[in-house]
């Protein structure tokens, strides 16, 4: 530590002298009444020093309102027995890091009810909060974990497979790390990427219920099959191929391959929409956003990759070897393969079972031998959403950048008497704009406290202000400035021995908890007004670019750079999931649907966020980035079970559609599909789309809701904010697409895919020339 601690505790004891005299100091014993504490708060309050305060602090005659009470300590480098930063900077790291930690500590155990210590700082400190905290909440991504797998255990009744699908999506990580690095070049994890967890937690599951439903709706439609034969008119066109067909319906290994078959196509729907929606991040200007959307987005392709080998495989080895017939303590096989005879022969394996097998081993070995995954350092423009904002169009719009070297201008020269004048008028200029800055904090003008000390008794003798001297004005500023405290305003050149540069600092009345796109389009016109009156006022020795600087505007220019990502990532999920929808179920109608149905969702949303006095902030402008792949899933895969309905059954439908009343139809269907057929083609193809579609859909977002519930007892913000809009998109998705979705297909839905239209036409063109001839 080389500066003493800026904090409010320097006037209430006497042990670290502030910038206060000793006559200033107002309490000199800490353990004084309350009713000096409070009066030492409020002197404090009315003499200007706001900078411990919060800036809506307010002092009255019977107490002070704060809600913070600050302090600032500075720390740095070289620590003691160390030549320079970078001697032995490794040992210096984890000196300072282990100082931290003890602070940090102390903060979380002297805090109480009424008292919250929040710990603020930046480079190694805040990495080490940070990771501190990342810490702590790893026993709710564990838990996460243990719920997936305990869910998918209930549902499927097999322990076997709910291991299975918790492998299969962790899995993802060392396959898309692998690729991460060797293909995109990214040499490091950043901190955002972790709650892809929770993202591709929802994705994964949602794949293993898809596929494990659609194996069993396999063989109970070849079930059906097999009892009524003489009710399907192709299959009682050749007696030889039914009786193949009821064949390969009793062989397991036959239903799992039409369950890869069709449940191939609709997750691949899901994950080509759910995928394009995390690339669109890709064209993001912010590193951190980019890499998260990479990283996301090839995490749904592997997951992809990894169902149809590594999860198929092991559906496979379950069907092949654990039998019903075993106890069901050790089997639990119940849920999955009811009624399965102990005197069936096993299915042969998954053909790609040893293929899927050597891969993962392959991608385990290549992924463990590059560098463990490391988090992006504190000093990378990528570790931070603000500081990775190195675009140039947001850097113009800030004006400045801290911590980088100023351009200067040949043409200043602070030494000329009109520009030491100038400096002063335009403080009172400043005065009287009510709405810059605040009125109980004007402009710290230190050109004019300069101008008091020289015409004060510890003055030099005989220099008024302006100081006409052009040689000897630096020398008695840097004079003063020693003295006062003044170094921060101006600097000068150790060539010239001339003041380059000179800045002011103000407090605006700019609320820096308003969104970001708020304060870029109202707050940040009117400084930018000042600096324009500035160069139409200033003298030419002032320089003629000012410029002016605020963490504020970097902050909010990012998070409009951030809303401004959401909206394209959005507007391209919607135009991804038409597109595909369309080109997959080769409805026009029906991709309409679906695209609504989204919009449906991101709407609500946006509205959830606003009704519960949020704003679309760098927080929330993520969670929604990340969800809306996850809201997309559900009403694509109904979508995909309403279009693949079996032609038979449609065609029943269209029979029975066409009845008078209590005419029968000329064919039998069992018993769940004639309930069925009695609906229409459209209520037939709605209804059985969420017979085949409505439990998975259910199971994954009551897997990925409970697994985000977790995150709303963490103590990261973004976290736990990422938690409550995940649990409340999940929800609102199921919603619209189970209740809306499927009432708007069962009433307007289209009859027939395209494919299905185009054939029915030529069917009928070519049916219409032997029509004429035999009229």
């Amino acid at each position: 530590m080389f500066r003493l601690p800026d904090s409010t505790m320097n006037f209430f004891y006497p042990t670290v002298r502030g910038e206060w005299t000793e006559e200033e100091t107002l309490i000199t014993n800490g353990r004084g009444a309350a009713r000096a504490v409070q009066d030492t708060a409020k002197a404090l309050l009315l003499s200007k020093q706001e900078g411990y305060f919060d800036r809506f602090a307010s002092a009255s005659d019977a107490t002070v309102k704060t809600v913070l009470l600050g302090s600032r300590h500075f720390f740095g480098g070289p620590l003691p027995g160390y030549s320079s930063t970078g001697d032995r900077r490794a040992e210096q790291q984890a000196k300072y890091q282990a100082f931290t930690s003890t602070l940090l500590r102390m903060s979380r155990e002297t805090q109480t009810s009424a008292v919250r210590f929040v710990f603020v700082g930046d480079g190694a400190t805040v990495m080490t909060q940070i990771f501190e905290e990342l810490a702590a909440s790893v026993i709710y991504a564990v838990a996460a974990v243990g719920f997936i797998l305990g869910y998918v255990w209930l549902q499927t009744g097999s322990l076997w497979l709910a291991c299975a699908s918790a492998a299969q999506i962790l899995l993802t990580f060392p396959v898309t790390y692998l690729l991460y690095t060797t293909v995109m070049g990214y040499e490091r994890i950043g901190i955002m990427n972790l709650m892809s967890l929770w993202a591709i937690a929802g994705i994964g599951v949602d794949d293993v219920f898809l596929l494990t439903e659609m194996f069993k709706h396999s063989r109970k439609e070849s079930r059906a099959s097999e009892t009524t034969p003489d009710e399907s008119s192709r299959l009682l066109a050749d007696v030889a191929n039914n009786r193949r067909a009821t064949r390969q319906a009793h062989d397991r290994h036959a239903a799992l391959t039409s369950a890869l078959a069709e449940g191939s196509a609709a997750m691949l729907v899901t994950s080509l929409t759910t995928a394009a929606s995390f690339y669109a991040n890709a064209i993001s200007r912010i590193p951190a956003v980019r890499g998260f959307g990479l990283w996301t987005g090839t995490l749904v392709v592997a997951n992809y990759v990894l169902v149809l080998t590594f999860f198929a495989s092991a559906l496979s080895f379950y069907e092949a070897n654990f039998r019903l017939c075993l106890p069901r303590w050790a089997a639990s096989c119940y849920g999955l393969f009811g009624g399965q005879d102990c005197s069936t022969k096993a299915a042969d394996p998954y053909p790609l079972s040893a293929g899927s097998y050597s891969m993962v081993a392959l991608i385990l070995g290549v992924a463990g031998s590059k560098p463990n995954p490391s988090f992006v350092p504190s000093e990378s423009a990528g570790s931070s959403l603000i500081s990775s904002a190195g675009t140039a169009e947001v850097a113009v719009k800030a004006d400045a950048v801290r911590e980088t070297s100023p351009i200067l201008d040949p043409a200043f020269d602070l030494a000329d008497p009109a520009a030491q004048a100038y400096m002063i008028r335009l403080c009172e200029w400043i005065e009287e704009q009510p709405d810059l800055v605040l009125y109980k904090d004007p402009p710290d003008c230190w050109m004019r406290r300069f101008r008091d000390w020289l015409a004060s008794a510890s003055g030099p003798a005989g220099v008024a202000f302006p100081v006409t001297n052009r040689t000897r004005f630096p020398e008695l500023l840097v004079t003063w400035a020693r003295q006062h405290g003044g170094r921060n305003f101006f600097g000068v050149s150790t060539v010239s021995n001339q003041v380059v540069w000179a800045r002011m600092l103000l407090r605006s009345t700019i609320d820096w908890q308003s969104a970001g796109f708020v304060i870029s389009q109202q707050e940040f016109p009117k400084w930018q007004a000042v600096v324009e009156h500035v160069k139409a006022t200033a003298p030419s020795t002032l320089g003629s670019n000012p410029v002016q600087a605020s963490d504020v505007w970097l902050r909010a220019f990012v998070e409009e750079e951030f809303v401004t990502g959401t909206a394209l990532a959005c507007a391209i999920s919607v135009g991804a999931a038409f597109l595909t929808t369309l080109c997959f179920v080769q409805s026009i109608a029906l991709a309409m649907f679906t695209a609504v149905a989204v919009g449906a969702i991101l709407v609500t949303l946006l509205a959830f966020i606003v009704l519960s006095g949020s704003s679309l902030g760098v927080i929330e402008a993520i969670a929604v980035v990340c969800l809306v792949g996850l809201s997309i899933d559900a009403a694509l895969h109904f979508a995909h079970g309403y279009i693949h309905a079996p032609v038979w059954l449609v065609e029943a439908a269209d029979e029975r559609a066409g009845l008078e009343p209590g005419e029968e139809p000329g064919s039998r269907l069992p018993d769940w599909a004639e309930a069925v057929a009695r609906l229409g083609p459209r209520g037939a193809r709605a209804s059985f789309a969420m017979q085949k579609m409505g439990w998975p859909i259910v199971s994954s977002a009551i897997t990925t809701a409970g697994a985000s519930a977790f995150l709303l007892l963490t103590t990261i913000e973004i976290l736990r904010v990422f938690g409550v809009i995940l649990v409340f998109t999940l929800a609102c998705s199921l919603v619209i697409t189970i209740v809306g979705l499927s009432a708007l297909l069962s009433v307007a839905g289209p009859r027939s895919t395209l494919c299905e239209a185009c054939a029915r036409g030529c069917r009928c063109v070519q049916r219409a020339p032997a029509r004429a001839s035999v009229g």
